[in-house]
């Protein structure tokens, strides 16, 4: 954690220096309906979602997307 503050700048993430302690080390895992899920640390966020596939019942659509925060440099 103090490493990640002092190399903030450096590497563009003003905002670490302004998280607490466990933004900068953990990841935090919401379930918001059934079959997605949004994961957050101090880099970015994560959704899945899986649903049915429209006409296999032997299938289903997974989606996985990874949004990163963009270094300010």
């Amino acid at each position: 954690q103090k490493h990640k503050r002092t190399i903030a700048d450096e590497r563009g993430f003003e905002h670490w220096k302004r998280v607490e302690d466990s933004w900068l080390t953990d990841a935090y895992h919401f379930n918001l309906f059934p079959g997605t899920s949004i994961t957050v640390s101090s880099i970015g966020a994560s959704m899945q979602r899986c649903e049915p596939h429209p006409w296999d019942p032997n299938r289903s659509i997974y989606e996985h997307w990874h949004m990163t925060i963009k270094p300010l440099k």
